[in-house]
């Protein structure tokens, strides 16, 4: 992973949020919206080494790396699969999960 942050950008494409699981509530330290109106909501994301969410949804959208990513996702149901991606890479997101920045670096 690069030295620099790990930052992740989210245009999630629904205009409701189920707002006891999202992640903006559940995580304020990793998640901040940048925009949002009924349309569209972009969320920039950042985890430390190390660093993990509560179990959190967001509406289907996609996710806009920008650094490299090295990530642990469990769901619900407990099951955990690991991720690395590189940056300018696209992701599509929906359903709740749990991530963790299992890297070295931020």
């Amino acid at each position: 992973m690069r030295q620099a942050s790990l930052f992740g950008m989210f245009v999630c494409l629904a205009g409701s949020l189920v707002q006891a699981q999202d992640a903006v509530k559940t995580s304020p330290n990793q998640y901040k919206v940048l925009y949002e109106n009924d349309n569209v909501r972009v969320l920039m994301v950042r985890y430390g080494p190390n660093e993990k969410s509560a179990l959190h949804r967001h509406p289907p959208g996609v996710a806009v790396a920008l650094t490299d990513r090295h990530e642990k996702l469990t769901t619900p149901d407990g099951k955990s699969r690991e991720v690395r991606g590189e940056a300018g890479e696209l992701l599509l997101i929906d359903g709740p999960h749990l991530a963790e920045n299992v890297g070295d670096a931020p």
